[in-house]
């Protein structure tokens, strides 16, 4: 078995590039954690799929050091921040195309998640709208709506504030 890779295999080998990129670049990150905040703790607060990492509970200190980290070293920009009534998201992803002939860019998520805080009050608010014949009612105009629920957080400080201060 000591054959080159076929030349038919192009998508093939891009994969394993793809793979050797999210291998470096996880590792990258937790031998961070591990120098920052020594690997127990490192490894109760983090968790890696092949796409991504995800960071669970991390105090303002940490989350900061973190955040710094992934601008600085590996482009991260934006986080997007997502509240329901089982806590706080803050998602983002970076990438990187060196490593590609044929896909424009390869990326890795982020996602820190923290619990609600007991400051916060989650509010569901019922709501409907116009839909198809599923899940379904006829209103008195004779219009097939739905009903769904939202759920609203709200905190008397902006939400990650609320999480810095309950921890």
């Amino acid at each position: 078995m000591a054959r080159n890779f076929h030349k038919s295999l192009d998508w093939e080998k891009e994969e394993i590039e793809v793979a050797k990129y999210y291998l470096r670049v996880l590792s990258d990150i937790r031998y961070f954690l591990d120098d920052q905040f020594g690997t127990e703790r490192a490894s109760d607060m983090s968790w890696t799929w092949m796409g991504g990492i995800e960071i669970t509970d991390a105090t303002k200190q940490e989350y900061l050091t973190i955040r710094k980290f992934l601008t600085e070293v590996h482009g991260l920009k934006k986080l997007d921040k997502s509240s329901t009534e089982y806590g706080l998201q803050l998602k983002g992803r970076f990438g990187d195309n060196t490593h590609l002939k044929r896909r424009s860019t390869t990326y890795l998520n982020i996602k820190f998640k923290w619990g609600l805080p007991d400051s916060c009050e989650v509010v569901y608010i019922q709501k409907e709208r116009a839909v198809d014949d599923t899940n379904y009612f006829v209103d008195s105009d004779g219009q097939i709506r739905e009903r769904y629920h939202e759920t609203q957080v709200n905190c008397d400080k902006p939400v990650l504030e609320s999480v810095f201060a309950d921890g």
